[in-house]
């Protein structure tokens, strides 16, 4: 009873990984050309990709490739007795050198593994799990590799493993899950960044006689702005960030600035268009504009209406004469109107 409880107990411990590792490894990722490290054990070559940040945790694909020529690498997802493991289709047994108690040991298992028994054979690669390690800080990673060999069946006897020997390796994972140096982010802030400068240097005319039109102008800065929007919603689609995740917000930032800016703050006039002259008289000819400053000036003097009628009317003749630029110009009443004109305003 008390060895059954020993045996537990060692068991629970190796399930926690606190087993002793035989090595420690850095591994080292990040965003910015280091998203895959390969670390050479001799027996095996394993692989750690990142692939994304979720809720500030990083998502690293772990893959194992089997160096050796005729053993092969055994995985397991928990811990696991003599007894359990001749229950494996093949089963697995201890090679007599193995080292301790014979009925009495055991296999230590990385909870991460997928499957209960992992078995990678020569020159074969096999991606286990994906691991989620912290972006903050330093993430352990604690995998016992067995390299076995395989026994065939043979007669009187079924398939099966042994066990050559364990070996425990803690890999000390340090990712950089993201920074505003990610080369997506760097190129969509820049591309922001071009934009805005080069709308200090554009002026839209908004006059109505400006060709071509306001909206025409600001059609292709309009598209500017909508795609550079449409790219970081995109971004947002393609990536299963959170809303406090670092990337979401640094995004939101970028959507933020681009979506504040206003064309219409670029609009002036460009001086090169005159108003259009428009009144109740441009649709008189040369001629009928003298025939009424005539008849203001015959009224004016006769007493039938006062001088600031009299003014108010030769002033809109005279103006409309001048401004209106669609009437034909008649020299010969030309110097009338004018003469006309002037008796008015100094009667």
């Amino acid at each position: 009873m008390i060895r059954k409880f020993i045996l537990l107990l060692c068991c629970v411990l190796f399930t926690g990984s606190v087993a002793w590792a035989d090595q420690e490894v850095l591994v080292k990722l990040d965003r910015q050309g280091h998203e895959t490290q390969t670390v050479d054990l001799g027996y095996a070559a394993v692989t750690f990709h990142f692939t994304t940040v979720y809720n500030n945790q990083a998502q690293v694909e772990v893959s194992v490739e089997n160096l050796t020529p005729s053993q092969t690498v055994l995985l397991f997802n928990s811990t696991q007795d003599e007894k359990m493991l001749k229950k494996r289709k093949p089963k697995v047994l201890f090679e007599k050198t193995y080292g301790g108690e014979k009925g009495h040991r055991f296999v230590s298992g990385c909870r991460n593994v997928k499957n209960i028994f992992e078995r990678i054979e020569p020159a074969e690669t096999r991606e286990l799990f994906v691991f989620e390690g912290s972006v903050s800080e330093p993430s352990e990673l604690l995998i016992p590799f067995y390299i076995a060999k395989y026994v065939p069946r043979g007669f009187l006897r079924s398939a099966k493993y042994r066990i050559l020997r364990e070996d425990n390796i803690k890999f000390i994972l340090e990712i950089d899950g993201w920074s505003e140096l990610d080369p997506t982010y760097v190129g969509v802030k820049r591309t922001i960044s071009d934009f805005k400068a080069r709308l200090k240097n554009v002026k839209f005319c908004g006059n109505k006689m400006h060709k071509p039109s306001l909206v025409d102008q600001q059609r292709p800065y309009q598209a500017i702005k909508d795609s550079m929007i449409l790219v970081i919603d995109s971004i947002f689609k393609s990536n299963p960030w959170m809303s406090q995740d670092l990337p979401h917000q640094a995004y939101t930032r970028l959507k933020q600035e681009i979506e504040s800016v206003n064309l219409d703050e670029y609009v002036s006039d460009c001086g090169k268009h005159k108003r259009v002259h428009r009144c109740g008289y441009c649709s008189l000819s040369t001629e009928q504009i003298y025939h009424r400053l005539d008849d203001t000036y015959q009224r004016l003097h006769t007493g039938r209406i006062t001088k600031d009628e009299a003014v108010k009317t030769a002033r809109a003749l005279h103006n409309c004469y001048h401004q209106n630029r669609r009437r034909g110009r008649d020299s010969f009443y030309s110097g009338k109107i004018n003469d006309y004109y002037e008796r008015i305003i100094n009667f």
